[in-house]
Parts: structure tokens; C-alpha cells; sequence
């Protein structure tokens, strides 16, 4: 029995993420077809399925999946914890887990708001668990930790207005990234609007950007937007890089910091952003695990 897919969609790199998820799945899942099924060995888009991994029965291929994806919170945890550490310590996150990632055991993720179902999956495993009285504390503490960046966000953003002299109140925002996580155009998981509820509740005026999405998507989503980045960055007291998306690196702040209102800060959750390059434009930065 062969599988054929069709999916209609103006947006390819959904896709291949669907595909590629789906790939994934039927690699733990190939219990499923033992018995009366033959799996093909090609879609007819032409994905192949290699290096299936057999396992006993459904409950272990949901478990594999909830393990992985329950395994990187815990890992986006601990690099998250580590930054609000080196905070505080005066040192930059980024470059102690590129050192430290030069060692053979080591593989520290980078920082930041943690997006998609990484976000959701813990919490179907901890319910779980509860139900037969066992408590996963690793999983429900890194859960507690990668939900609290967006208040961690909120902070660096107030300490960053408080230096330029401003307040939250009244002040101007503009936010970059949409999508769960870098260099995707997908928006579902994103905790981006939870972030920007979060700023129109302290009485922050917000507009929103992403270079992967219209302004005509983003309004659809239901995010403030200006017609252009232009527009989006005129006026503003910070800027706010929620997503860490390649093309966040060109941005140009020679001409950027003639637009904004002066002087104006970077809050760099993604890590995009050169610190250096940004004070050297008359920026104040701050960023996600860089110790001042």
C-alpha cells in the first residue's frame, strides 16, 4: 500500500517542515504497518524514508516524540538559566557556549523565548505523570524557566527605556519576529503575541515586523503594523528582536538610528545583533545573556 500526500498551500517552506514532520513520525511508528501494511519506500514528492526506527507498539512512539521534544526544553532550560547568570555576572553567554561547545560532550543551545510545540508537549507529559502520582520536577522546572523569558524580556526592555530615560508608559516599541522560531515563515506556536499583549497591557505602543510575513499576514494575525520597516522603526524608543532571524543580522542601523527616537535601545533576544555594531550606531543594547 503506497502513501500519496497533497497539499495545497502558497507557502513551501510549510511544506517541507509538514513533510518533514510527518517523516519523523512514521520513522518511530513503523509498528503501525508491520502487520497488514507496506510502507513504500518513496512519497510521491518525491521524501524518502530512511532509517526507520521499529518500535514495540504506539504508546512508546508517543513517548520517543515527547522525550525529544521534552529533551530540548530541558537543554533550552539550562542555556536560558545560564544567561540570566552571566547577567549577571558580567560575562556573554554566547561566546562561554561557543567555548564550551568546542568539547565533545558539550552542546549548549542558545537562549531566548522558547516557541512551538516545545511549548506544549511538556505539559501533555506532566499531566500524565500526575495522573499515576509521579512528579516530573526536571521537566515542570525547565517548563517554569523557558515561560518566564517573556517576563525576562518585559525586564530587559523597562532596564533598557529606564537608560535611554524613558518609562514603559507611553513609550514606542517595535517588535521583530513573528514566527516560532528563526528563519521560517510559520507563526503558530509563537509566543510573540503573547509578548506584545504583554507590552499593550503597560501601556506600550507596539508595532510589529517580520520580513517573512506581509503586513497584510500580520495584520490578519492580528498585529499592529506600519506599511514598511521604515515606518515600522520611525518614532520608536526600542527596538525588540523576538525571533533571531538571519536577515535581522543586515539590518541596517546607520540608517536606522536616524529614524527611531534618540536615543533609543536593542533588546536582543535572538542574539542577532553585534553588540559593538549597535553601540557603535549610538544604540543602547541589551541582550539575552550578555553581562554588562
Amino acid at each position: 500500500m503506497g502513501i500519496t500526500l497533497k497539499i495545497e498551500t502558497d507557502r513551501p517552506a510549510m511544506v517541507t517542515s509538514y513533510l518533514n514532520g510527518i517523516l519523523q513520525q512514521m520513522k518511530l511508528c513503523k509498528h503501525f504497518f508491520l502487520n497488514d501494511w507496506k510502507i513504500e519506500q518513496e512519497f510521491e514528492l518525491g521524501a524518502k524514508i530512511n532509517n526507520i526506527v521499529p518500535v514495540k507498539n504506539m504508546k512508546t512512539a508517543e513517548a520517543t516524540k515527547l522525550f525529544e521534544n521534552i529533551y530540548r526544553d530541558v537543554n533550552f532550560a539550562l542555556a536560558n538559566e545560564f544567561a540570566l547568570l552571566c547577567e549577571k555576572i558580567g560575562v556573554d553567554f554566547i561566546e562561554a557556549m561557543e567555548a564550551a561547545n568546542t568539547q565533545p560532550y558539550c552542546h549548549l543551545l542558545f537562549p531566548g523565548i522558547v516557541g512551538g510545540r516545545i511549548t506544549k508537549d511538556p505539559y501533555l507529559l506532566i499531566e500524565e505523570a500526575e495522573n499515576i502520582n509521579v512528579n516530573l520536577r526536571m521537566t515542570v522546572l525547565a517548563r517554569k524557566i523557558n515561560d518566564g523569558m517573556l517576563r525576562h524580556t518585559l525586564r530587559l526592555v523597562r532596564n533598557a527605556l529606564r537608560r535611554c530615560g524613558r518609562t514603559f508608559r507611553r513609550a514606542k516599541v517595535s517588535v521583530f519576529g513573528v514566527s516560532y522560531r528563526p528563519n521560517i515563515k510559520e507563526a503558530e506556536g509563537s509566543l510573540t503575541k503573547e509578548l506584545v499583549d504583554m507590552l499593550h497591557k503597560r501601556g506600550v505602543r507596539v508595532r510589529v515586523y517580520d520580513p517573512f510575513f506581509t503586513p497584510t499576514e500580520l495584520k490578519e494575525l492580528g498585529y499592529p503594523v506600519e506599511r514598511n520597516l521604515t515606518k515600522t522603526v520611525q518614532g520608536v524608543d526600542c527596538l525588540i528582536i523576538a525571533v533571531g532571524h538571519d536577515k535581522f543580522k543586515r539590518l541596517n542601523l546607520k540608517r536606522i538610528k536616524f529614524q527611531v527616537r534618540k536615543p533609543a535601545a536593542i533588546v536582543d533576544m535572538g542574539r542577532v545583533i553585534t553588540p559593538a555594531r549597535a553601540e557603535k550606531e549610538g544604540f543602547m543594547y541589551l541582550g539575552v545573556g550578555k553581562g554588562v
